[in-house]
């Protein structure tokens, strides 16, 4: 559900994520803003198999509230005891809040689960897997390693996974690239998130990239973190990749100047040939052809 929106920039607080089990009769989300001159506030429902915003309910003001049809004001209850909050009651679904009358801002949402009876909320494995020996380059051309985090074996899918290097966020988006969300795996779910390193970080030892997966158990946050630490014996991957880039060099260029004299010598013998034209008329035009011919068969 979405939460909050409003004529000015709003600041909003709202629950993250919200689980409930089967047999739960109801449940409250609450959306808070911080403008009193909002009167207008709206909870919109968004589907995870759909990428509509549904208005359920609305309210213009302290103590005045409705449900929008088609929602059954028997299923949704909203109350606003006060301009900066309301609370929508649930039997039993899922939404966002929003506030304004024009344009309007929202905020990140609750995210309500409906927990299955045979599957235990359980938090994830972390771990990182260490780039390929043979990896030296993006496509661009730049040198780099990639290291990949994978949280697995969870349940449910409420998760954030963030990169710290020495302790500092990155936020960089080129450097980190996640799954949009989390995927089914069997009764639990899987997550992955990949780190691009630049080689200057690579080869300098004694750094630290952390991963950390925060999973929500219902109640609190619990991260789980992973490290991986550069360290002077990794450099031996990027001497490798060195002396694979430094051996193609090298054979491109014996080939380049075996190439070069092949067809200074071949040149030489037409120069050769041409001369024996010149200087002696017996030879004749087509016997020239056919030796010219052999020759470069011979060398190319």
């Amino acid at each position: 559900y979405s939460p909050c929106s409003s004529l000015s920039a709003v600041n909003f607080q709202q629950l993250p994520s919200v689980f409930v089990k089967v047999g739960d009769q109801s449940v409250t989300l609450w959306c808070d803003q911080d403008n009193n001159q909002n009167y207008y506030m709206f909870w919109y429902r968004h589907p995870a198999d759909s990428g509509k915003m549904e208005l359920v309910a609305y309210s213009v003001g302290k103590d005045a509230a409705a449900i929008e049809a088609p929602f059954s004001k028997t299923k949704y209850t909203l109350t606003r005891p006060e301009v900066l909050r309301t609370s929508l009651v649930l039997h039993i679904e899922s939404v966002h809040c929003a506030t304004g009358a024009y344009e309007a801002y929202f905020g990140g949402g609750t995210k309500l689960t409906v927990l299955d009876p045979d599957t235990e909320v359980r938090p994830p494995t972390v771990k990182i897997l260490e780039p390929s020996n043979k990896e030296c380059k993006d496509k661009k051309g730049k040198k780099k390693k990639t290291l990949v985090c994978v949280a697995s074996d969870f349940y449910p899918d409420h998760v954030s996974v963030s990169w710290t290097r020495n302790g500092k966020n990155i936020t960089d988006y080129v450097q980190v690239s996640t799954d949009a969300a989390a995927k089914k795996d069997g009764d639990h779910y899987k997550i992955t998130s990949r780190l691009i390193v630049p080689i200057k970080d690579w080869v300098e030892p004694n750094i630290n990239f952390t991963c950390t997966v925060s999973f929500f158990d219902g109640t609190i946050n619990i991260k789980e973190n992973k490290t991986f630490t550069s360290t002077f014996i990794y450099q031996t991957n990027i001497l490798n990749c060195s002396l694979y880039y430094i051996k193609i060099t090298q054979n491109a260029k014996i080939s380049y100047t075996v190439l070069i004299l092949k067809s200074c010598l071949y040149a030489a013998l037409v120069c050769l040939l041409v001369w024996k034209l010149q200087v002696g008329p017996e030879t004749s035009m087509l016997v020239l052809i056919v030796e010219l011919l052999m020759l470069r068969d011979f060398f190319f």
